[in-house]
């Protein structure tokens, strides 16, 4: 990376912009005679539990808010431009706890969300969801059996995975859905979205008794607000009604309802959405805050 920054102390750092942090997944090692081979899909080479890490450590140091410089020191990384601190920046984006612009590293409501113990089991699921490869392994083979390792890297492969990254693409894959709880309720073999509620209960380590539980509006069970998954969504992503909504927040949410509809109700039955679509259904104008056109990306 020839073009650098200085930062506050004077150091030389690398530019890392969006396109740059994920070069750095999806690659296998150029060999002598032939040409770089790119996976087709994203998937994340850090798994749900380290990057949450990232995002703890991100939120309890700098506030939510850092140089990438400072973020890679706090990390214990040796320098900003290493492979391995990048592979994680990129999984943390691609997981949606992370946003990226000129050199700050910020939390995404979603990363504020996921180290708060009282919407962690929800955000979990979300953030899963995020990442494009998971998304299709979860709208395949969800609430089914799944198959065994090589049958289970045959499909990654199917969906855009070269062949010499499929079986760390599973590996990452399994321990970010045992960590998001997908393997909760029936085991390794089934990819099941967890009951978030009870997750939620456990992680506080009580219960409230019955007669002080919060009913919903309508005190009916199958109330769509009264799901937490949902509830949890749009109390974290929509703002007060006295309060100017982006374009972009309400972009994200569109693409985050679609996600977590998926979880609740199941992928639909006559067909499935195209979340890049859903994208495009919100127009954002990228000289409203100074960003460029590449700071719009999805960063799934």
């Amino acid at each position: 990376m020839a073009v650098t920054d200085a930062d506050k102390h004077g150091e030389q750092v690398p530019m890392l912009d969006d396109q740059r942090v994920d070069e750095a997944a999806g690659e296998t090692e150029e060999q002598p005679g032939r040409q770089r081979e790119r996976s087709t899909i994203k998937f994340p080479y850090n798994d749900l539990g380290d990057v949450e890490k990232l995002a703890q450590t991100l939120h309890e140091n700098r506030g939510g808010r850092a140089r990438i410089s400072e973020l890679a020191a706090e990390l214990g990384s040796s320098s900003a431009s290493s492979g391995a601190f990048r592979l994680r920046l990129s999984a943390a984006r691609m997981f949606g706890l992370i946003d990226m612009h000129r050199q700050q590293v910020t939390l995404t409501p979603l990363g504020h969300a996921i180290i708060d113990p009282a919407q962690a089991a929800a955000s979990r699921v979300e953030a899963f969801l995020q990442v494009e490869l998971y998304k299709r392994i979860y709208e395949v083979f969800s609430n089914t059996q799944l198959p065994g390792d090589s049958g289970l890297e045959a499909r990654i492969r199917e969906f855009g995975v070269t062949p010499n990254q499929v079986s760390r693409a599973r590996q990452v894959f399994a321990r970010s859905a045992d960590h998001a709880g997908f393997f909760k309720t029936a085991g390794r073999h089934r990819l099941v979205a967890p009951s978030v509620s009870s997750m939620e209960d456990e992680s506080r380590g009580e219960q409230q008794p019955p007669e002080q539980q919060d009913l919903p509006p309508d005190g009916g069970e199958g109330d769509p607000l009264s799901d937490p998954i949902l509830s949890s969504l749009l109390q974290r992503m929509l703002p007060p009604v006295n309060q100017e909504f982006k374009a972009r927040d309400r972009r994200r949410l569109f693409t985050a309802l679609a996600v977590n509809l998926d979880v609740v109700y199941g992928p639909p039955p006559d067909g499935h959405l195209d979340y890049r679509e859903i994208e495009k259904i919100v127009a954002v104008d990228d000289r409203s805050d100074g960003r460029t056109p590449d700071d719009n990306a999805p960063t799934s």
